[in-house]
Parts: structure tokens; C-alpha cells; sequence
């Protein structure tokens, strides 16, 4: 594999793909949000507090920016009202996962 990325060219650049990656890349382009993943694959499953002390933002807005990430299948949650719990999705699509080791 070269220093680039190699995405699945068999996945040609329709509407929904297009659709797809302009979400995502929305979601991604916070860099809390990009703190809160390299944390999360270091450390595997994480309170939602421990994340907001680590990231340096809020408790309030933390859930916020870990919804946004769990609506683009990036993070699971595990967990009732007050003591959730974050760890990247198990099933994260392979050219997502490419994406997410560049910046996270």
C-alpha cells in the first residue's frame, strides 16, 4: 500500500456516495470530535465525563459531538441516561477506518 490512500475504486462517485463522504467529512471536521476518536481507539470504551475532562469542552456538549459521530456509524454507545459509554463502532467501514487513521 502506497503513502496514499487506496479507496475502493470499484465504488464509483455516485449521489449517495457523494452524499455519504460530505457527511462524514462534516462530522470529522471538528477537531474535538477528532480528539474524542484518537481517545477512543487508544483507550477503548470511555465515559462520556472522562471524554469532556480529556477533550478540554463540556460535559453538556460532549453527547453533542458523540451523537453526531454515533449517527455516522463511527462510535457505538453502551449504556443508560447518565452513564454512557463511547468505543469506536466494531463494524466501521473499511475506507471510513482508512479516513480516520489519517487524522485521528
Amino acid at each position: 500500500m502506497s503513502n496514499s490512500i487506496e479507496l475502493d475504486t470499484k465504488n464509483k462517485m455516485n449521489n449517495k456516495n457523494i452524499h455519504k463522504w460530505s457527511r462524514i467529512f462534516r462530522g470529522l471536521a471538528n477537531p474535538h470530535r477528532l480528539e474524542m476518536i484518537k481517545l477512543l481507539k487508544k483507550n477503548g470504551k470511555t465515559a462520556v465525563s472522562v471524554l469532556a475532562k480529556e477533550v478540554g469542552i463540556s460535559v453538556k456538549n460532549t453527547p453533542r459531538n458523540l451523537r453526531i459521530l454515533h449517527d455516522l456509524e463511527i462510535l457505538e454507545s453502551l449504556g443508560k441516561s447518565d452513564h454512557i459509554f463511547y468505543s469506536i463502532y466494531t463494524g466501521l467501514d473499511k475506507e471510513v477506518n482508512l479516513i480516520i487513521k489519517m487524522f485521528a
